[in-house]
Parts: C-alpha cells; structure tokens; sequence
C-alpha cells in the first residue's frame, strides 16, 4: 500500500481495517491463500498504526480512540470491531490447536463476522470486571 510506505497512517489506517474485513469477505482463493496467521499479522499492523494515531489524536474517532484529524475515521465501525473479533476468535483457536495458524480459512459472510463480535464483547467484559474487582478491594 502506497500510504504505508509513505507512512501516511492517517490513510493506512483507513485501508489497513478494510484490507482485513475484505481478507475475512474473500477467505483464501487457489493461488491466492491466506491463513489464520496471516490475518493476525495484519490485524497487529492496522492496530499498531491505530494506536499511533490515537496517541496524536484530540478528536473523537466513531470506532473508538481518538483522531488526529476531526471527522477523518481511523476505521470503519464494521471493519474494526468485525476484524478483532475474528482475531480474537483465531488466536484462541491457535491457543487450542497451533496447527490452526497455518490453516487456510474461508469466506466469512458479514452474519457470521458479527457473531465473532462476541469474543470482543466478552474480553472487555472480562476486563473490566477484572478493573472492577482491583479497584474495589480493600487490603
């Protein structure tokens, strides 16, 4: 991508969320396949330069974290949270079973990416009720 070799996050970003929601829309084509471990890579780059940019940032960004640019999205809602979800998902599955990251995976429809949401859901539950019980307790 061009705007990540000019370092250009603020557009990388953008682009590096929708790469990962069109690698979860496509799965892996012969010829052309992609695996569990290729996707987390890609989701580790686009969090990275999101990370980057929310330590810049000083305006509100709708998938959360903070923009450098008002009104100019780091990602898209769908693609963000769709995307840590599946990641979510596969790094569990490679916990489970490390032959899982050399996997081919398959097309994913938009249904079946929302029903990982829940695997995002549940780590900030976990979190916060963890922040919670720290928090609340007394020595």
């Amino acid at each position: 991508m061009l705007a990540v070799e000019r370092k250009d996050d603020l557009r990388a970003s953008l682009l590096q969320w929708m790469f990962c929601w069109l690698m979860l829309q496509t799965g892996g084509r012969p010829g052309h396949v992609f695996t569990a471990s290729d996707f987390l890579a890609h989701v580790k780059t686009a969090k990275k330069t999101k990370a980057r940019l929310d330590s810049w940032g000083e305006f509100r960004c709708e998938s959360g974290g903070w923009s450098p640019v008002q009104d100019v999205p780091l990602a898209l809602n769908n693609h963000y949270w769709g995307s840590l979800g599946v990641a979510a998902r596969f790094k569990d599955a490679i916990k489970r079973d490390p032959a899982f990251a050399i996997a081919q995976f398959p097309t994913l429809t938009e249904q079946q990416i929302e029903k990982e949401l829940v695997h995002v859901r549940q780590g900030a539950s976990a979190d916060k009720l963890q922040v919670k019980a720290a928090t609340s307790s007394t020595p």
